[in-house]
């Protein structure tokens, strides 16, 4: 079966740029290995809200306000959000479809999938980050119970399985949201990250600034649109940093290595836990498809373009077009700047 162009991941980033495509009449199929659209977002722990507040997150930015610009939206609501969307705009997707290999020959790319082989001119990847995890090499071998971030679903899950201690490795914003939901379930809460914990402003200042962030982020952006920062996502103050002042939360250095059951830590400390939820980061999502040649966000072609592979090109990756890049509010850029390449490319 051919295609003009497939989009890999029926995410907020896929579902953008197929909305930006259809309005020009360019016939899509996005392949979802998911039951549905936003699979990922649907998948999110049950208490997690975005950070930033709804003028950041709508997948239209001239989208009008339905919220109060201080709202932030809890993850699943953002799931249904999503959802909703893809339904109104019709979207051809071809659920629990899994990518697991792309090859190029005579102008066509080949897709294997858990479902088949499917052809198509041009190939965007769209998958994200969330299902594929960083798991620190000293840990792959570990005894104790292994639990990503992105399969922690809420801390009563941990008790039901008979867990009474956790150690939550990392120390920004998601390891301070699993800190937040383990010592309110009662838990034995332990933290172990390389260097000291950092916290953002106090609320009253981060309510501000991210209410208005778009705005704010909008100035320097003006004047140097391919700016790239490394925003550094502490954990947030107010009441997870009450945790720690109250020392609610008992910290360790950097874990060393795992003897058993037991961690051993950088500074010699040993102790024994029931689980270690990873909150240690991710990878991109499209390493795990084979057939793609390895290469650096820089040698993007014209900021989306695969540098080797003609027609194949990524969306949604860290400081692609500028740091925004893979944030909510980014995606929704980028995918509008690759819907016009691709639109020219078409009529050209």
């Amino acid at each position: 079966m051919s295609n003009d162009i497939v989009i890999i991941g029926a995410g907020a980033a896929g579902l953008s740029l197929a909305y930006h495509l259809l309005q020009s009449g360019l016939s899509v199929t996005l392949l979802e290995k998911g039951k549905s659209a936003a699979t990922t977002w649907s998948s999110m722990p049950d208490h997690l809200k975005l950070i930033s507040t709804w003028r950041c997150n709508s997948l239209l930015k001239e989208q009008p306000s339905k919220y109060d610009r201080s709202f932030r939206m809890p993850a699943k609501e953002y799931a249904e959000y999503l959802k909703k969307f893809s339904q109104e705009h019709g979207f051809k997707i071809q659920t629990e479809t899994e990518v697991t290999s792309l090859t190029r020959t005579n102008q066509q790319f080949n897709i294997q999938t858990n479902k088949g082989e499917l052809s198509a001119s041009k190939v965007i990847v769209s998958t994200g980050y969330f299902d594929n995890p960083f798991i620190p090499e000293s840990l792959k071998q570990s005894k104790i119970p292994l639990i990503p971030f992105s399969q922690f679903k809420n801390a009563q899950e941990f008790k039901d399985q008979g867990f009474q201690k956790i150690l939550i490795v990392g120390k920004r914003l998601s390891a301070g949201q699993a800190v937040f939901e383990c010592v309110q379930a009662g838990l034995e809460t332990h933290l172990s990250s390389r260097t000291q914990v950092a916290f953002m402003a106090p609320p009253f200042i981060f309510n501000f600034s991210f209410k208005y962030l778009y705005e704010l982020e909008s100035i320097p952006l003006a004047f140097k649109p391919r700016l790239n920062l490394k925003p550094d996502i502490k954990m947030e103050s107010g009441r997870i940093k009450d945790l720690f002042d109250q020392n609610l939360v008992k910290t360790h250095t950097d874990i060393q290595s795992l003897n058993g059951k037991k961690v051993i830590f950088a500074d010699g400390h040993t102790e024994s836990f029931d689980a270690l939820l990873l909150a240690t980061g991710f990878r991109p999502s499209f390493k795990k498809i084979s057939g793609i040649p390895e290469f650096e966000t820089s040698q993007l072609r014209n900021q989306f373009e695969h540098p080797t592979l003609d027609h194949l090109y990524f969306l949604g990756i860290h400081e692609q077009f500028n740091y925004r890049s893979r944030f909510l509010r980014g995606m929704r850029e980028d995918a509008l700047r690759l819907a016009r390449n691709l639109i020219d490319d078409s009529s050209s």
